[in-house]
């Protein structure tokens, strides 16, 4: 485009021609147009038109033939009654930018506006349809129960599972009045969430009674909320029904049993308490008998210390045996029910040091076998009931005093170990040990070795057991013939 050609169209009517090189830049204004174009600038960083437009004007580039369009810019003097609309094309011959501008009268741009307005209402009603079309389809695709209404009570849109499982897969025709009794339209309609929701409130898991499609009635939760369709101008309300039938059933079964367990518990303790009434008077009642036992036996032994034959005095001694092992075992058990009786009280306490309280205890019978105590591990305090931790010391210690292995000397060691694995107490001993595989070592009344070797109950590890079990914790049992036990316990 030459001079002449370029002073003929503004003479024609056109405000201004430039041109811009493959960079964007501008080598020539003309007009008007040199106001906002300025030789030498960079057009896609300093005009207001051309900004950020380098793709489209790079699109003319790979289009031969292509107009970038750009309508209703205002520039100059007096912009409230001049619009332009401006032109670009790319010149392949001269490899060039051409920009046109030509001035738009008000009264032609408001013509132009208004069938940009016509254009644009049609387009967003067009929108507006898809986007109710999409709601409608969200709706009926959601996996709860779902329902819209529209303020004269209208069904906006509704899920397909409502509709099937409530409405016989129909939507009514009349108004909620004229529904069913029961029916979940008209029961949502009648009820105190629609008026709550209509009025403003947002309404959450509030329960309704409705019947489905099989006659049933379900319980369900309603939640609610109102919203303005800003666009439309009316406002609409979104219900979401879930049905908690089957869980209130669940529920009510649960309290049901709780109730049931609850009586099944008092029933327990009352027969715990009778029970406990029970042994402590037949315990006196057995230990009785036994003292008189061993009261009439002392009275025949110093009537007839002087004359009593060998056959006298060995039954009146194995009379005396037994009688004292009937009033251990009566004690034994005694202490096995108390334990397993108990509930624990916990507190911060010292493994170590109710180790050695017993150790205390024993002090007289281990100094008279020569027995040595060792106390090696991490010292560290364990939440336990001062009473239950000692019965477990006191028997363990007591077991190993009465199955120590005549021919050495006792050793115990008391071990607090931390570690990976958590936290356990190891009590082991070197004594006559047991096949810890064949014997269910804490049942009661488990004879570990003969009646004969030594006197026993078979009570002592019963009531570690039971002891440990009211703690929370576990206890297992290493052992070998003749090569001592460790008895390891481990806190949860």
């Amino acid at each position: 485009m030459n001079y002449l050609d370029e002073k003929s169209l503004v003479d024609l009517g056109l405000l201004g021609v430039a041109t811009l090189n493959e960079n964007y830049q501008v080598t020539h204004a003309n007009g008007d147009l040199a106001k906002w174009l300025v030789e030498g600038e960079i057009a896609t960083e300093s005009s207001l038109a051309l900004v950020g437009m380098e793709e489209e004007l790079e699109s003319l580039r790979l289009e031969p033939g292509k107009r970038l369009n750009l309508p209703d810019l205002t520039f100059g003097e007096d912009q409230q009654q001049h619009f332009h609309t401006v032109n670009a094309l790319w010149d392949d011959k001269a490899e060039r930018y051409v920009v046109l501008t030509t001035m738009v009268s008000a009264r032609e741009n408001y013509l132009v506006s208004a069938t940009q307005l016509a254009r644009a209402k049609h387009f967003f009603d067009e929108q507006l349809l898809i986007e109710r079309r999409h709601f409608k389809r969200i709706y009926e695709n959601s996996p709860q129960l779902a329902v819209c209404f529209r303020e004269n009570g209208s069904v906006v849109a509704i899920s397909d599972d409502l509709q099937s499982g409530y409405m016989n897969s129909s939507l009514p025709e009349s108004s909620h009045s004229d529904l069913a009794e029961g029916h979940v339209l008209r029961v949502l309609a009648e009820s105190d969430i629609w008026d709550a929701v209509w009025g403003g409130e947002r309404v959450q898991s509030t329960s309704l009674l409705a019947l489905n499609s099989a006659g049933e009635w379900r319980n369900l939760e309603v939640s609610g909320l109102k919203a303005e369709r800003a666009s439309l101008g009316y406002y609409e309300a979104y219900f979401t029904l879930i049905d908690v039938t089957e869980r209130n059933r669940a529920l009510n079964n649960l309290q049901l049993r709780r109730t049931e367990l609850e009586q099944i518990s008092e029933q327990l303790k009352t027969s715990n308490h009778r029970f406990e009434q029970f042994a402590t008077v037949a315990a006196h009642d057995l230990l009785s008998p036994l003292r008189r036992i061993t009261r009439l036996s002392q009275i025949i032994g110093e009537e007839f210390k002087d004359s009593a034959s060998d056959l006298l005095r060995s039954t009146l001694e194995e009379l005396n045996k037994s009688a004292y092992q009937g009033r251990k075992l009566v004690n034994d058990v005694m202490e096995l029910s108390r334990v397993a009786a108990m509930s624990s009280k916990h507190e911060s306490l010292m493994p170590g040091e109710i180790m050695r309280i017993v150790e205390d205890e024993f002090r007289f019978d281990l100094e008279e076998i020569g027995a040595v105590v060792t106390y090696s591990g991490a010292d560290v305090a364990v939440d336990a009931d001062e009473t239950l931790l000692f019965q477990i010391y006191r028997n363990l210690v007591s077991n190993a005093i009465k199955y120590r292995e005549p021919t050495r000397a006792l050793c115990l060691k008391h071990s607090v170990i931390e570690d990976d694995s958590g936290l356990r107490i190891e009590v082991a001993d070197n004594g006559r040990g047991f096949d810890s595989e064949k014997y269910d070592v804490f049942g009661a009344f488990v004879r570990l070795v003969g009646k004969q070797d030594v006197q026993g109950t078979g009570i002592g590890l019963a009531i570690v057991k039971e002891a440990v079990d009211t703690l929370g914790w576990t206890i297992s049992a290493d052992a070998e013939e003749g090569l001592g036990a460790t008895f390891t316990v481990r806190f949860n």
